[in-house]
């Protein structure tokens, strides 16, 4: 795609079909800096093709704010350049389909416009997007990179009454770098993260700098615990249709949509963005001292959701220039249920007929922060019983509870049974180990005495059609 961009032709679809490209880097609209009145799903899908692409060529990500721009209105940013970087891109795309909506300047360190024709420089436009990619051979030219930052205008449309949502990048392939990790693929509430940043100068460990840092920023409130929070009943569920044009709506999307559009409950907003520095001295989490490796923690995780990081790296190359590398990203916590923390409640039984009885069995899964697991984990949760039949499917009450029914016997008591509660939702593990389910939460017997004796009487019966049956057939 960046060769495409560069050379002037249409970019081709991404991810190629059956692609193995890494899809680590995901937009998620609950980053620190997201406004939802601003969040543009053609905005957003722009951004996930260009982290992508940048992950799997190995590329650094410039600045990449966005927002919306007013007619006649200019943003303006600044990019600082080195003598490492061989090739930048500056892309900005927007969401309405007109050539020239909105419009992209770049002024070099001289201060001087880069010419959209000139040999070296690149520039590809279509209904929604422009870029301009500036080659090696014009960054050499004398002036061009100097110790003042690149300067970049974008002006907005020129209706006077219409605004325009926008998304801005800029793409170096370069060899100054800053590769940003975890310490693990995934995590769950409660537990620390930890993030490195490695910087690299032509494939040498950059260090001794001093402004490395993360701002993280996190949910306010769990979203399982939100939907807790505000129960939404039968009645006023059915007031939100099942179906919105041709989308086919989930009881889950259902209650978001009421409790945000008819009872104006604002989702979960996020914490203030906290400011963090990483070290590479060996503490901290620093595994090793002075090795370009910079190291930052952070265990304010008790609540699930979104938690995102802009890492920023701050110092001088080699030669005496200065430089700026940064990146974003997020992870999502899932919520870290355990055996301990799994309620399981048995209604008194009802009577289907005269042969069978009904106990509404109802498991509450939570961490042990207080957080609930849903709703919307239904199809995950398993439930086995060492006596009876549980019958239909698992019930979702959209407060953090489940429910299925439980089908006994009617004609005699039976002994206390066990129940056994299976999560089979994705869950991180621990250190070292592959991910896999929660472990089944197996509580003490939850059922009343009266039930001890159905089962000597069915084995009773059992026996007596069995040595009928082989008396039978002895006789014949």
């Amino acid at each position: 795609l960046l060769e495409g961009l560069a050379d002037g032709t249409t970019p081709p679809d991404y991810p190629p079909t059956g692609s193995n490209f890494p899809t680590s880097q995901f937009y998620d609209v609950t980053t620190a800096a997201f406004d939802p009145l601003t969040w543009d799903p053609a905005t957003a899908l722009m951004k996930t093709y260009l982290a992508i692409l940048a992950d799997a060529l190995g590329l650094v990500i410039g600045p990449d704010p966005s927002g919306t721009i007013p007619a006649g209105g200019r943003k303006n940013f600044e990019v600082s350049l080195t003598e490492h970087d061989k090739r930048v891109s500056f892309f900005v795309g927007w969401v309405t389909s007109q050539p020239n909506r909105l419009s992209l300047t770049v002024r070099s360190s001289d201060g001087q416009e880069v010419p959209k024709t000139e040999p070296g420089v690149s520039f590809h436009q279509a209904g929604t997007y422009q870029v301009l990619t500036v080659h090696e051979s014009f960054l050499k030219q004398a002036g061009k990179v100097g110790s003042k930052p690149w300067q970049v205008v974008i002006a907005g449309p020129s209706q006077a009454d219409k605004e325009e949502p926008y998304f801005y990048t800029v793409l170096m392939d370069s060899a100054l770098k800053m590769r940003v990790t975890f310490d693990k693929p995934s995590y769950a509430t409660g537990e620390r993260m930890t993030l490195t940043a490695a910087l690299t100068e032509q494939d040498k460990p950059v260090t001794g700098l001093k402004q490395v840092t993360m701002t993280v920023s996190g949910p306010e409130e769990g979203r399982g615990n939100w939907f807790v929070q505000h129960p939404v009943g039968k009645e006023e569920l059915n007031k939100v249709p099942e179906q919105i044009a041709k989308e086919r709506l989930s009881p889950r999307q259902r209650m978001a949509r009421y409790l945000t559009d008819v009872k104006k409950v604002p989702f979960p907003s996020r914490t203030s963005p906290v400011q963090i520095r990483l070290y590479d001295d060996g503490s901290h989490g620093d595994a090793r001292a002075g090795d370009g490796v910079y190291t930052g923690q952070y265990d304010q995780t008790a609540k699930e959701g979104t938690y995102a990081f802009y890492v920023q790296a701050a110092g001088q190359t080699g030669g005496g220039r200065a430089f700026v590398r940064e990146n974003t990203l997020q992870k999502y916590l899932m919520v870290n249920v355990a055996p301990e923390h799994v309620a399981i409640d048995v209604a008194p039984p009802t009577k289907i007929d005269r042969r069978w009885v009904r106990h509404r069995i109802t498991v509450t899964p939570k961490d042990a922060l207080g957080n609930f697991l849903g709703p919307g984990y239904a199809a995950a949760i398993r439930l086995t019983s060492t006596e009876g039949n549980f019958v239909g499917t698992m019930q979702d009450n959209l407060d953090g509870t489940y429910s299925q029914p439980l089908v006994w016997p009617a004609q005699v008591d039976l002994k206390p049974a066990d129940l056994s509660v299976d999560l089979r939702y994705y869950r991180p593990a621990a250190a070292g180990a592959p991910p896999g389910p929660a472990q089944p939460a197996k509580p003490a017997p939850v059922l009343p005495n009266w039930l001890f004796a159905v089962l000597v009487v069915l084995a009773i019966v059992v026996l007596w059609f069995v040595l009928v049956g082989m008396f039978g057939r002895a006789r014949r």
